[in-house]
C-alpha cells in the first residue's frame, strides 16, 4: 500500500478492556486501504502490549511511542506527523466504529472534494444509546458559517436531535490531510488547556470551503467514568479560562471577534458556570470559590461578564446569580 486512503489516529493511554474492541472495529473496516496509527502515550495498564499484538498481526497498524505523557491533543499531533493517508480520521481508544464508516466517509469525500466530511454518531452510556445528528440541508457557505458560530458559542449537544451543537468532536469526521497541512491545523496542549476537539474544528471550519455530510450514525462514543472528559483538569477553571482566553485571541487574530461577540460571551457564561459547578463537586467549598479569582483577575473574562449583563434575558436564573457572584465592578476596563 503506497498511500493509504485513510489514516486513523488513536491516542492510547490506559484504555483497559475498551482497546481491543475498538481495534477489532478498525482492522475490520470494509475500506481495506487504511493505516491505523496508535500513539502510545506512556500507558501503565498493558494497553501498549495490546497495541503491539495488533501491530504484529496486521501490517496496517503503525505504532508511535511518546517519550512522555502528552495527553490527547499533542498525542494526536504526533500521529499527524507520521500519517500518510489522503484523509485523516481520529478515534478515542475506548470507542467503537461501524464497519463501513471510513469507506462511506472516504467515498463521500472523493465524490464531493470535501475538505471535511461529517457523519452522525451514537452516544452510549450504561445500557442506553442515543443518536446525535448534524444538520445538512443548508447551502455550503451557510453550513460552514453556522457551524463555526456554534463551535464558538458552545451550546450543549442534545441526544436524539439534529443540531449544529452536536458537531463538537473530531471522531465523527474525516479531514483531507493536505488541507490540514496547508493551514497548519493542529491540537492544543491538554496539559494547559482543554476542549482540544473544538480548537481543532474551529481552525478547520475557519478555512474550509467544501464540506459534506453522511446522514448515518457511524461512530459510537462510549461514556464511562474513565473518559478523559470526566477528569478534573478537563473542566477545571484553570484550563477553561485558558481555553476562553485562547479563543478570544484566535477570533481577534482572524478578524471574527466582532461578528462572534455574542456567541463568545455566551461561551464565557456557560463554561465558567459549569466549570465552577465542577469545582464545587471536586474541591472543598472555599477552595472552589477561590478559583473564581481566575475570572475576577482576567480582563477578557470580566469584559465578557459585563457584556453578559446586557444580555440577561438570554440566561436562566442560575446563570444570572453566577454572573452577580463573579462580577467585579472594580476590574480594569478591558474592551472585549
Amino acid at each position: 500500500m503506497e498511500t493509504p486512503k485513510v489514516s486513523i489516529i488513536v491516542p492510547v493511554y490506559n484504555a483497559g478492556k475498551y482497546l481491543a474492541p475498538l481495534l477489532d472495529s478498525l482492522v475490520g473496516q470494509t475500506l481495506r486501504e487504511i493505516e491505523i496509527v496508535l500513539v502510545l502515550d506512556c500507558p501503565t495498564d498493558g494497553s501498549d502490549r495490546v497495541a503491539e499484538e495488533y501491530a504484529a498481526r496486521d501490517g496496517r497498524v503503525v505504532i508511535v511511542r511518546n517519550r512522555e505523557n502528552l495527553h490527547v491533543g499533542f498525542s494526536r499531533n504526533e500521529g499527524l506527523k507520521v500519517a500518510r493517508g489522503e484523509y485523516i480520521g481520529f478515534c478515542d481508544h475506548d470507542d467503537l466504529v461501524e464497519p463501513e464508516m471510513f469507506e462511506k466517509l472516504y467515498a463521500r469525500g472523493k465524490e464531493t472534494g470535501a475538505e471535511v466530511v461529517v457523519a452522525d454518531y451514537w452516544i452510549a452510556r450504561g445500557g442506553a444509546k442515543w443518536r446525535r445528528g448534524i444538520p445538512h440541508d443548508f447551502p455550503e457557505t451557510e453550513f460552514i458559517r453556522r457551524q463555526f458560530s456554534e463551535l464558538v458559542n458552545f451550546r450543549p449537544a442534545r441526544n436524539n436531535q439534529t443540531l449544529f451543537s452536536n458537531n463538537g468532536y473530531v471522531w465523527n469526521s474525516l479531514f483531507k490531510r493536505d488541507f490540514l497541512s496547508q493551514y497548519h491545523i493542529a491540537f492544543p496542549d491538554n496539559r494547559v488547556t482543554t476542549f482540544e476537539d473544538r480548537v481543532f474544528l474551529l481552525q478547520a471550519f475557519l478555512h474550509a470551503r467544501k464540506t459534506s455530510h453522511v446522514p448515518e450514525a457511524l461512530y459510537t462514543h462510549v461514556w464511562h467514568a474513565s473518559n478523559a472528559g470526566a477528569s478534573y483538569s478537563f473542566k477545571s477553571l484553570k484550563h477553561v479560562t485558558r481555553y476562553l482566553e485562547d479563543l478570544h485571541d484566535f477570533l481577534k487574530e482572524k478578524g471574527r471577534l466582532e461578528e462572534e461577540k455574542d456567541n463568545y460571551t455566551d461561551a464565557v457564561v456557560l463554561l465558567c458556570y459549569t466549570s465552577f459547578r465542577h469545582e464545587l463537586r471536586k474541591l472543598p467549598v472555599m477552595k472552589a470559590v477561590g478559583q473564581l479569582g481566575r475570572i475576577r483577575r482576567d480582563g477578557v473574562m470580566q469584559a465578557a461578564v459585563r457584556r453578559a449583563f446586557g444580555r440577561l434575558g438570554h440566561y436562566p436564573l442560575t446563570k444570572i446569580v453566577f454572573l452577580v457572584l463573579v462580577f467585579n465592578p472594580f476590574c480594569r476596563r478591558v474592551k472585549l
